[in-house]
């Protein structure tokens, strides 16, 4: 058919999935799909070049960071204080993108019940987002997602969306290869001074280096840290469950103790 041979005619694999995806595809829908997914993807390729030209490099020079310079980790977040502000920021320079099965049909999940001690919390933080920007009131829509509140250890709440039973069984999602977590360990490997947050090791002027760039790269995109979270400069810490340190890996003496003391 002239509708297949469109689709196996496609050179991007990740399209070609996505449209054998679709039930009773017709020519028309996949041409004009194909058409969006192209527009789309030039358009993710044209922000991450910009990104890569510009915000980072702008950092970049504005710190004039260099790895052999004499530098501490105090000066380090000092010249990064953006990456730790208590302000909620936004992504910046991507747009995310969903797309849904032709079949799929528009779902209204009515709220969860929340617990009386958690209602007012749930009011501030909503009337919260609505100030910053995150969230607009609708008079209506056809699609709608039950929140949870998350009850963190500082007495805050997340609120976090329910997709589960709205838009992810619908949704087609690129299958993205996830690292394992021996890579991930043996990226570690050799490291003698160590952070918490996100990961970085090294000597002393490598280990300084790599928090600059990771904290630059932060910045660029919008994202920061809550730095009460993080610990600088240590010689072990605890990464995806196991004890990293100059030596290896070693298994965590609180999760050991909790299984060899179990009843």
């Amino acid at each position: 058919m002239i509708r297949d041979r469109l689709v196996c005619g496609i050179n991007n694999p990740r399209m070609q999935r996505r449209l054998l995806q679709e039930p009773d595809l017709t020519y028309d829908k996949a041409f004009k799909k194909a058409q969006s997914m192209k527009v789309a993807a030039q358009d993710v390729a044209n922000m991450t070049t910009e990104t890569k030209q510009s915000p980072v490099n702008i950092i970049r020079h504005k710190g004039g960071f260099s790895k052999h310079d004499d530098h501490t980790t105090s000066n380090v977040l000092d010249k990064h204080t953006e990456a730790f502000r208590p302000q909620l920021r936004k992504l910046c320079e991507i747009t995310a993108m969903l797309y849904v099965k032709s079949d799929a049909h528009p779902r209204f999940v009515r709220p969860h019940s929340v617990t009386h001690s958690l209602k007012e919390k749930v009011a501030k933080e909503l009337d919260r987002f609505q100030e910053l920007g995150v969230i607009t009131p609708v008079t209506h829509s056809e699609w709608a997602a039950p929140i949870v509140p998350i009850l963190k250890g500082d007495g805050l709440i997340r609120l976090c969306g329910n997709y589960e039973v709205t838009v992810n069984p619908v949704l087609l999602i690129d299958s993205y290869p996830l690292p394992r977590i021996e890579d991930l360990f043996a990226s570690l490997s050799g490291g003698s001074i160590f952070k918490a947050g996100p990961q970085t090791c090294g000597d002393s002027a490598e280990h300084l280096y790599n928090l600059h760039l990771v904290l630059q790269r932060l910045e660029s995109a919008g994202l920061t840290l809550k730095k009460s979270k993080c610990t600088f400069e240590v010689s072990f810490v605890e990464y995806l469950g196991p004890i990293i340190d100059t030596n290896g890996l070693h298994p965590s003496e609180a999760k050991f103790r909790a299984m060899r003391d179990a009843p």
